[in-house]
């Protein structure tokens, strides 16, 4: 796994830091890529977000 500190067992890694952040990104991405699997002809919940984040912050006043 990406992002795992070298020498870790998978049973150490319940004890080392993790990020909220770093949390939230991969559980979004998995569950992304889940629905993608389940629902092909559906555009990407994450493109959706970042399509939407993009008019917010484009928007005037914003």
């Amino acid at each position: 796994m990406p992002g795992r500190p070298q020498g870790l067992r998978i049973h150490d890694t319940a004890t080392a830091f993790v990020a909220r952040a770093a949390i939230r990104d991969r559980f979004s991405r998995a569950e992304s890529t889940l629905y993608q699997a389940e629902v092909p002809q559906s555009e990407s919940p994450l493109a959706l977000v970042e399509q939407r984040n993009r008019e917010a912050f484009e928007a005037p006043g914003a």
